[in-house]
Formats: C-alpha cells, sequence, structure tokens
C-alpha cells in the first residue's frame, strides 16, 4: 500500500494516521506528504501499488464542476490522471496491477466512479 498525504490537514491526525493504519493493517507501507500533483504521482510510481490511499480533501470546483483531490495548494482533476498517463509516466512496470485506490477525505463521498474517471 502507498499513501499519499495532504500536509495541509490536521498535523496531529495526518502523521498519527498513518502510524495508526500500519499498526492495525501490521504491516508496514509507503507514505509520504505531497505537497503537490507532481509528488503524488511520483510517491504512486515509486513500485507497483496494491492499494493506493489518498488521504486528503476533496470537493468540486466551483468555475467547472469537475471533481478535484485537494493536495498542498494545488488540485488534483481527472485531467491531470489522464495527463500522466499520456504525457508524464511509463507504467509499463505497473501493467500487472490495477490497485485499489482508497478515497479518504472531506468531500470525497460525493465522488463517484463516473466523475473520477474520463473517457477517451
Amino acid at each position: 500500500m502507498t499513501m499519499a498525504v495532504d500536509p495541509n490537514l490536521k498535523p496531529e491526525l495526518s502523521k498519527r494516521h498513518p502510524e495508526e493504519l500500519s499498526a492495525l493493517l501490521q504491516k508496514n507501507f509507503t507514505w509520504g506528504d505531497c505537497n503537490d500533483t507532481d509528488s503524488v504521482a511520483t510517491l504512486l510510481v515509486q513500485r507497483p501499488v496494491d492499494i493506493a490511499y489518498l488521504y486528503c480533501h476533496g470537493g468540486y470546483d466551483k468555475d467547472d464542476g469537475l471533481p478535484f483531490l485537494q493536495f498542498g495548494n494545488r488540485k488534483l482533476y481527472p485531467t491531470d490522471l489522464a495527463t500522466w498517463r499520456r504525457e508524464r509516466f511509463t507504467l509499463r512496470d505497473h501493467s500487472h496491477t490495477q490497485p485499489l485506490v482508497v478515497l479518504n477525505g472531506c468531500g470525497t463521498v460525493e465522488f463517484t466512479t463516473h466523475s473520477l474517471g474520463l473517457s477517451e
């Protein structure tokens, strides 16, 4: 499991949550503070991921209605994910994995699988 954490969350919770989750699962996992969307992408492609755990705020953009996840002062949109796949990261090492993505954050319960995906 790899966990991307928005460092703007309450520090006492964002530091304690990965430790408590590790103890509950009785496994160590990779996690890191992600101040922007680039650091989220880098964390997720360092090695094959079975579970991608995104611990952040979420919402809908007031101007265009697109859903976003907040990391630091940057917003991660579905279009960013498509750009990563096409232009930025080679996922050949990850082609055998289809990770479970866990969204744990304010506003993310409003998302649907349709709102987070883009068809090409």
